[in-house]
């Protein structure tokens, strides 16, 4: 008979940091009855900075693949409880940051010429 069990536990923590700042403009001028003027911009960044730190260990390293008296699941051959006894493992950290700004600008004119 066969056991199905996890053979490894981790731990990860993950902090950061985003922003998302974002503007926009947006402007009209008729100097006279036959010209209107539009003038308009955009803008929009991002910013994310991380920061991840995993601890991860293979239970079954180290001789805890024999297991004396495992606990199962009624029913299963799922291991439900186990001792891992001085496990090996290893920690991890990664950082990551990255930034993009995005610019718009338009211009627009709508003029009706006179009938001569």
């Amino acid at each position: 008979e066969y056991l199905i069990a996890r053979d490894a536990i981790f731990g990860t923590s993950f902090t950061g940091l985003r922003k998302r700042p974002a503007a926009s403009i947006s402007l009209q001028w008729a100097p006279v009855d036959t010209l209107e003027i539009t003038a308009e911009g955009f803008y929009t960044g991002y910013e994310n900075e991380s920061q991840n730190a995993m601890w991860f260990s293979n239970t079954f390293e180290n001789g805890n693949g024999n297991i004396d008296t495992p606990t199962i699941f009624d029913g299963t051959n799922v291991v439900k409880e186990k001792q891992a006894i001085a496990a090996g493992g290893f920690q991890s950290g990664d950082f990551s940051y990255g930034k993009t700004d995005s610019y718009l600008y338009a211009l627009g004119a709508q003029w009706q010429a006179s009938d001569y």
